[in-house]
């Protein structure tokens, strides 16, 4: 459902999880990722990038297990971090960065592959 932007169900997805385990990080991860609109159709409203925000929080509080989740929650903040002081090309352009350092990191890393790859717009 996230590479496939299928907006809001990958939300609903990940909050379900959130909600039967608060302390999964990557479920706020998730939650997080799932605030990005379908970038070929517009930028985020304002509300939801705070909430993606909020998201990151709840993921950095929740205490990732692994460096790798820890990696990944800072991947997606590079996005919504500033979003109200900076435009939407350098947060993508941010993302994009963190998401070339994972890959680098975790060369196995399908994912990571993928949103390298992708420019970060398709994950």
């Amino acid at each position: 459902m996230l590479h496939s932007f299928w907006y809001p169900q990958d939300y609903k997805a990940f909050a379900e999880v959130a909600n039967a385990d608060p302390t999964c990080a990557m479920a706020y991860w998730g939650m997080a990722m799932s605030c990005r609109t379908n970038p070929l159709v517009d930028t985020p409203d304002p509300v939801v990038l705070q909430e993606g925000l909020n998201a990151i929080a709840t993921a950095q509080a929740a205490v990732a297990k692994t460096q790798r989740e820890r990696d990944y929650i800072g991947a997606i903040e590079a996005y919504y971090k500033d979003w109200n002081r900076g435009d939407y090309r350098t947060r993508v352009l941010a993302y994009e960065r963190a998401m070339e350092q994972m890959h680098t990191h975790y060369p196995e890393d399908s994912e990571a592959a993928i949103c390298r790859s992708a420019g970060g717009f398709g994950c």
